[in-house]
């Protein structure tokens, strides 16, 4: 089976300025779990998520840290921290985009098969090669 015969290939997407409650209603509207931000030239940008949107609403979790004398060293979580509290304060996509993605080349011709797909997907760390397919129509 290849990515091409499964893609979603009339992609459901915003623009970047589009408000929280516009990302919300789309969702819920098409009944999709995510959709790509695009820029204004029309390039996916970046990708939010039903997760993005659930995560918002809660607090991040506070970062691993250590003191000493009076000095504050992180050593594991304040990337994490930093992108969960820049989600929670977003009011666009732009802000609550993830912005590095993964995504399956396609093109008429494409050979990409799904088991490539899922193996590029479970090296990267990623749960479904089916919505990082879906997320490239081109």
């Amino acid at each position: 089976m290849l990515v091409k015969d499964i893609m979603t290939k009339d992609v459901i997407t915003v623009k970047k300025e589009a408000s929280i409650r516009e990302i919300a209603q789309t969702i819920v509207d098409h009944d999709v779990s995510g959709l790509p931000v695009m820029d204004d030239d029309g390039t996916v940008c970046g990708i939010v998520s039903e997760g993005d949107l659930v995560r918002k609403e809660f607090a991040p979790e506070l970062p691993d840290e250590l003191c000493i004398l009076g000095a504050v060293i992180y050593y594991s979580g304040l990337r994490e921290y930093q992108d969960a509290f820049r989600k929670i304060a977003a009011i666009s996509a732009e802000q609550l985009m993830t912005k590095t993605m993964m995504s399956a080349r396609w093109r008429r011709s494409s050979t990409t098969s799904m088991s490539s797909a899922c193996l590029c997907s479970t090296r990267r760390s990623i749960c479904s090669a089916s919505s990082a397919a879906a997320t490239s129509s081109r």
